[in-house]
């Protein structure tokens, strides 16, 4: 056929090339606007770049992505800056190459500057603990450790939740756990409630831990809770367990084995009602520190492997017991022995989000296996079965309020 026509008029966004060191003035759109820009950085160059917007009315959002040029904003998931007015702040450790920058106006904004830098100081990530039930001296000294090893490990800052702005009501009481005040200000970046209380004395539930609000769009976490068993917390400490155990459950609430699903990265999940299937974690920076730590062989199916017969609370959000072994994240921890915080841990909170600095991983290989690891003969198992918070997961916006119920 020769008579038959079609046309289609397509808008794309133009890019405009910045620079590191010349500020972008004046710069300004009406609600749901966007403003590209594309800045190369040659190699070479300082290791940190700092993108921050400042100035001038309204509420605008910014978004990075390195290498190819996204073609949506779900794809901008580098950095995210989503504060509510107009002062925005991203920074990309050991940066080089091109990176794509948008700006969203969220509302009506004007007389904004883009400042690009390169070098310079981390923002640094900040955990911070409200202890609902003090423990013992040693013991509220091990929380302390737990977040400051993790914040040497997160070195990117997160968007603030500014809980206390606009006319909602502020996040409920006891929502994240019981003898939580209302939350009513703002968090930079999470905030991990943390209560010692009486169970069922030694040897039964240890605790439970994980996130309660997610920011949303990238689903971080932005309030937590870590909740143990007294006789249990005292006996881990009295064995010198404590810890690690406070460890591992701090990366429960960081999104370690909790926030897998919402990102698209837990795949052939074992639960509610398929045990024994091949669940793995499909972030490809957790994958490439599997294979280097001796991974790169292993025939036991698809790579990460994730606990697939552990139970509700356990399966799906740890490491394989039977392939990782001793690694701090699988559901048991083995005591008398070091139990890693490897690199495969620490690339997956990359892969769901986080700067992370991979140097602070500790030394983890071995000869991954396919088949079941029996324990050590005379190790001293720690069973941290059932650990994963159970409770309400919330999704919140950039002004607390509340917008989906997740679980």
């Amino acid at each position: 056929e020769t008579d038959n026509e079609v046309s289609k008029t397509q808008f794309v966004t133009l890019q405009t090339s910045v620079s590191a060191g010349v500020p972008v003035t004046g710069l300004g759109g009406v609600t749901d606007s966007e403003l590209l820009f594309r800045l190369d950085i040659p190699p070479g160059s300082p290791g940190l770049l700092t993108i921050t917007l400042s100035g001038g009315t309204g509420d605008v959002d910014l978004y990075i992505e390195g290498a190819n040029r996204p073609s949506a904003f779900p794809q901008y998931d580098d950095c995210r800056s989503l504060n509510t007015t107009t002062a925005e702040t991203c920074q990309i450790v050991s940066a080089s190459g091109t990176y794509h920058i948008a700006l969203h106006a969220f509302s009506t904004y004007s007389g904004t500057t883009m400042d690009i830098t390169l070098g310079g100081d981390v923002i640094p990530f900040n955990i911070e603990l409200v202890f609902l039930d003090n423990g013992t001296a040693a013991q509220n000294a091990a929380f302390q450790a737990a977040a400051d090893r993790w914040t040497d490990i997160i070195v990117g800052d997160v968007f603030d939740v500014d809980f206390s702005g606009g006319e909602q009501e502020p996040y409920p009481a006891d929502l994240c756990i019981e003898g939580q005040a209302a939350v009513s200000d703002v968090i930079d970046d999470i905030r991990i409630y943390v209560s010692i209380v009486s169970i069922d004395g030694v040897g039964g539930v240890l605790g439970q831990a994980g996130p309660c609000a997610l920011r949303g769009i990238t689903h971080i976490p932005t309030l937590g809770s870590m909740q143990f068993d007294q006789a249990d917390l005292e006996k881990l400490e009295l064995d010198g367990d404590m810890l690690e155990v406070v460890l591992h459950e701090m990366g429960h609430v960081l999104g370690i084995g909790t926030i897998w699903s919402l990102k698209g990265l837990l795949q052939n999940p074992s639960q509610p009602d398929s045990p024994g299937v091949d669940t793995h974690f499909s972030g490809a920076r957790a994958i490439a520190a599997f294979d280097a730590a001796g991974g790169g062989s292993y025939t036991g199916g698809e790579k990460v492997p994730v606990e697939n017969v552990a139970g509700p609370g356990s399966a799906d959000g740890h490491w394989r017991e039977s392939v990782l072994d001793t690694e701090l994240m699988t559901p048991f921890l083995d005591g008398l022995v070091p139990n890693p915080l490897s690199a495969i841990t620490i690339q997956s909170l990359a892969d769901i989000g986080y700067a992370v600095d991979v140097s602070q991983a500790e030394a983890f290989s071995m000869v991954f296996p396919a088949l079941f690891r029996a324990p050590a003969v005379g190790s001293r198992i720690i069973d941290l079965s059932g650990d994963i918070r159970r409770g309400p997961i919330t999704v919140v916006d950039r002004n607390g309020r509340i917008v989906e119920v997740r679980r």
